[in-house]
């Protein structure tokens, strides 16, 4: 994730022990500290509230962006109009879960092949 057009920003802790990156998807896990989400089976780990854009390692603050438009999300595999949904280990995925147990949640909509228009569905549905 490169760069963002236009979006929407909050600021987080980071949860102890954890390494994010930028572009990552990520719930929130308590005590104002977001975590990765995951769609797999079992999982906790939902719903996605949005995306790390920037992580301070000297004080463990989060930028996360909760909507906007976002190019270089993905480097490519993606078509127009595809629906992005939240995958396992804070990633993204444009196949939907079909597996027992595991979490539906759409994250938004390819605008081409690497860009996303990250419009989060806060409904999670369990398989």
């Amino acid at each position: 994730m490169k760069y963002l057009q236009e979006g929407n920003f909050i600021k987080f802790d980071e949860h102890p022990g954890v390494d994010l990156g930028i572009g990552d998807v990520v719930h929130l896990s308590g005590n104002n500290e977001v975590n990765r989400a995951s769609s797999a089976s079992g999982s906790t780990a939902y719903p996605a509230i949005g995306l790390v854009f920037e992580y301070d390692r000297n004080t463990d603050i989060v930028t996360v962006v909760t909507d906007g438009v976002l190019s270089d999300a993905v480097t490519g595999g993606w078509t127009y109009g595809q629906r992005i949904y939240l995958g396992t280990d804070g990633t993204l995925t444009n196949t939907k879960p079909s597996d027992v147990g595991t979490i539906v949640q759409l994250i938004g909509v390819a605008k081409n092949a690497t860009d996303l228009l990250l419009n989060i569905n806060s409904e999670a549905v369990v398989n």
